[in-house]
């Protein structure tokens, strides 16, 4: 302001941040997949959510711009890995801070089953080795339970076990899963007879020069 005339005005503008997306919620996780799903930035201008998902290892799309929706699916993940996903609001000036969750993939199956050793009252189960992901240890149980001594236990190293106490001439159904950091795998089944029990004492009566009673 001068004695007689006033100056123009000098202007600026600015956008505020962006508000904080809302509650990241997970689900329809798999082995190599999961939904997400968040709520709307509580108030402001919001044209968009970019959402990622970090280790990219071959994610099919790790970052995405959202509009028009709140969910993703991200696919091409790798099973029993702890993955962390992060949803930013974008409007028209700076960008929000970012929501994050944490989520595991679902553990991968155990390899195939091997039955060996099958005796009237016991059998060995060995498997081969979940094929990625954290692998924590396997839980391996028998059914049925009737008389087994240990019917389930958590197995680290070596990939082996033989239960005991079992029933002759029964079918059993042997499982084991993976357990990883977050959920476990899908059971891997096998199923197996036990030997038969042998028969009772034989006995041998009226013999004759060509013929005999057992």
């Amino acid at each position: 302001v001068s004695g007689v005339v006033s100056s123009a005005a000098r202007t600026e503008q600015q956008w505020t941040k962006a508000a904080q997306p809302g509650t990241i919620t997970i689900s329809e996780v798999t082995v190599d997949s999961m939904k997400v799903v968040w709520d709307a930035a509580p108030e402001g201008t919001i044209n968009s959510y970019n959402v990622s998902i970090s280790p990219t290892l071959n994610v099919t799309t790790p970052s995405v711009s959202i509009t028009g929706t709140r969910q993703h699916i991200f696919s091409g993940l790798t099973a029993g890995t702890e993955y962390t996903v992060s949803v930013v609001a974008v409007s028209g000036g700076e960008d929000s801070d970012a929501r994050t969750a944490q989520q595991w993939t679902k553990a991968a199956q155990p390899g195939a089953i091997t039955i060996s050793e099958v005796t009237v009252d016991s059998m060995k189960v060995a498997w081969a080795a979940a094929p990625e992901g954290t692998i924590n240890s396997y839980n391996v149980s028998i059914s049925p339970t009737l008389n087994v001594t240990t019917p389930s236990v958590s197995i680290t190293d070596p990939r082996q076990h033989i239960f005991i106490g079992l029933t002759a001439g029964t079918l059993y159904t042997v499982s084991v899963v993976t357990v990883s950091g977050g959920e476990d795998s899908d059971a891997r089944e096998q199923q197996q007879w036990t030997k038969a029990a042998q028969p009772g004492a034989i006995t041998i009566s009226e013999v004759t020069v060509d013929s005999m009673k057992v």
